[in-house]
């Protein structure tokens, strides 16, 4: 009988040897499982941070991208309008040039114009023999000797016309 005692011991002990190893060994896969579980969970956070942070990058990226083509199409606005502008300016330029030099060309008509009526006068006050500005007076040529100063530089005379 203690034989059948010892051995039914031995195997309590036994299997009590076994649960606690199985106990151990689920311990182990536990832990190891809970270890894993914490890598993931860590790679996952740090997968997840990398994508944040380099959806940050990409948005700064892109701000920044905007900001230089807004920043040109400004800069490309600006020169447009000053070339217009200044495109303005010369038309403007050519216009008031055009008005000056037909105000100038209309004024030497004019004098030209006075000029051959003052011919005419004098031609027919040279026929007639009188003066038409002072009422009908005579008119004679005098032969005079001209200044140094005189209109006519290289001329040592002049016929001046004198109404008497």
């Amino acid at each position: 009988m203690v034989r059948w005692k010892e051995e039914e011991e031995e195997e309590e002990e036994e299997e009590e040897e076994e649960e606690e190893e199985e106990e151990e060994e689920e311990k182990k896969k536990k832990k190891k499982k809970k270890e894993e579980e914490e890598k993931k969970k860590k790679k996952k956070k740090k997968k997840k941070k990398k994508k944040k942070k380099k959806k940050k990058k990409k948005k700064k990226k892109k701000k920044k991208r905007r900001r230089r083509r807004r920043r040109r199409r400004r800069r490309r606005r600006r020169e447009e309008e000053e070339e217009e502008e200044e495109e303005e300016e010369e038309e403007e330029e050519e216009e008031e040039e055009e008005e000056e030099e037909e105000e100038e060309e209309e004024e030497e008509e004019e004098e030209e114009e006075e000029e051959e009526e003052e011919e005419e006068e004098e031609e027919e006050e040279e026929e007639s023999g009188r003066c038409t500005t002072h009422q009908g007076d005579r008119v004679q040529w005098f032969h005079v000797l001209a200044a140094r100063t005189s209109v006519l530089p290289g001329h040592p005379s002049v016929y001046v016309r004198l109404c008497m």
